[in-house]
């Protein structure tokens, strides 16, 4: 029975860790819509939407773009004053990445979905 216990406590604790991620506004129409974990990198999840974009870590830092092509091209990158290390991705905070990728304005991240806009 205790063993049960903490089985549900290991899947309750994973369920509040790995969020569905909405984006409600952004300069790119590519990035709109609801986010589900699609995998995992550097211990933790990655989320994509349904045009293949993405919201990742790399080196600590949260990032949103396209992991398809190598290297993966990065859209949005976080702003000076991002904190690093985070688990879950901050909700704002991004900026137009370097180079040709990026459209402003930066998206927002909600952990609910966006009004009038269909779910995953």
């Amino acid at each position: 029975m205790a063993a049960l216990a903490l089985l549900l406590a290991c899947v309750a604790v994973a369920a509040a860790t790995d969020s569905t991620y909405y984006v409600c506004a952004a300069g790119d129409e590519t990035f709109l819509g609801g986010y589900a974990v699609d995998g995992t990198r550097e211990g933790a999840s990655i989320y994509t939407n349904g045009d293949g974009r993405s919201i990742f870590r790399n080196n600590g830092r949260w990032y949103l773009g396209d992991l398809t092509p190598w290297p993966p091209e990065t859209h949005y990158r976080p702003g000076a004053d991002t904190a690093i290390g985070t688990p879950m991705p901050p909700l704002e905070g991004y900026e137009t990445g370097r180079g040709k990728f990026g459209t402003l304005p930066a998206p927002v991240l909600s952990e609910g979905p966006c009004e009038g806009m269909d779910e995953l």
